[in-house]
């Protein structure tokens, strides 16, 4: 058993666990929201250490990652649970799972992991991804750590439900983030998350204070987060505080889950991209099976070329555009 970090005992046997803004205060015996963290003996207990669902070779675009290392092959690491209860999550089989009750996790170590992708020469590192992978934040940070010592890059993909501490730590350790900004209303992130919108963007603005890359990406519902008013509102939110520069992925939805609701029309798809840039200079199209090219703000010209998940560098010249000289915002 792997005790915790970030929690408050209440008492000899009651603890409040600090990591993210649902604060859980816990009696012997119970676990967390995230389905991952439990009250021990009077001890808060990181159930999910070591306990992974999956470890794969992916694209590093398919996290979705653009703007970093592009082109690159990623270690990505999924394991059980999630602080959040999205009845449309496209990963319900292990987000909404119980680490208890998972009977086909396999236990391993940082030092794996980081022999893994060195063994595999993977140059996009390790990302931590597929569940919610801040409730396993001391097994990251253990392994965050190690990967800086050898060199290799490391991402998270996070709903950004994190408290300020415990996510001022991990930013010290980690390379890239891509959040998910799943909409600009509270309304939403009360009735389908069982969160709340301001800590989320509390996120986005500390990683964007930092030295850590950001990406954002934002899952278009059909009839459910696809008022246009608010997705504006929202562009114009990440443009002030995160820069104009942060990519954005606008990722089309498709029915998983408790929810039916048709996949997103492509054309809605489009148009959304189109609104957002207006205001932001790298917005992509996500989930469509379409090219999702990085192109030039200043002259149109394509710098990186994709197509699925195969990628081309065309029009740079170290990180400037080699027909404009302007200054493209890429981690390679």
């Amino acid at each position: 058993m792997h005790e915790a970090q970030f929690y408050n005992k209440i008492s000899s046997t009651h603890v409040q666990c600090m990591l993210c803004p649902h604060t859980c205060e816990l009696k012997p015996g119970e676990t967390g929201v995230c389905k991952a963290r439990k009250n021990i003996d009077g001890k808060l207990i990181n159930l999910g250490y070591g306990q992974f669902s999956a470890a794969a070779s992916d694209p590093i675009e398919k996290k979705p990652l653009y703007h970093f290392h592009p082109g690159t092959e990623v270690l990505s690491i999924g394991g059980y649970g999630c602080n959040f209860r999205c009845n449309f999550c496209q990963n319900h089989s292990i987000s909404q799972a119980f680490v208890e009750q998972t009977a086909k996790s396999h236990t391993v170590q940082p030092k794996q992991l980081v022999e893994e992708a060195l063994n595999q020469q993977l140059k996009g590192g390790i990302a931590f991804t597929y569940n919610e992978p801040i409730i396993n934040i001391e097994f990251m940070i253990e392994t965050l750590k190690l990967a800086k010592y050898h060199n290799l890059p490391t991402s998270v993909v996070s709903n950004g439900y994190i408290n300020p501490r415990p996510l001022a730590e991990l930013i010290e350790h980690t390379d890239a983030f891509n959040i998910d900004l799943k909409a600009f209303t509270n309304h939403f992130y009360q009735k389908y998350t069982g969160g709340s919108l301001a800590p989320v963007l509390n996120a986005i603005q500390q990683i964007s204070d930092s030295n850590s890359h950001l990406e954002i990406t934002h899952l278009l519902i059909t009839d459910t987060n696809d008022s246009i008013a608010d997705f504006e509102a929202m562009c114009k939110w990440i443009a002030l505080h995160a820069g104009k520069n942060t990519p954005l992925h606008v990722s089309r939805y498709f029915p998983r889950y408790k929810y039916a609701h048709d996949a997103t029309n492509i054309t809605k798809i489009h148009n959304f991209v189109a609104k957002a840039n207006e205001t932001l200079n790298y917005v992509y199209a996500g989930n469509t099976g379409e090219e999702a090219n990085t192109v030039c703000p200043n002259c149109d010209k394509i710098i990186i070329e994709r197509n699925g998940y195969s990628v081309k560098t065309l029009g740079l010249n170290g990180k400037k555009c080699l027909n404009c000289n302007t200054e493209i915002p890429l981690i390679l």
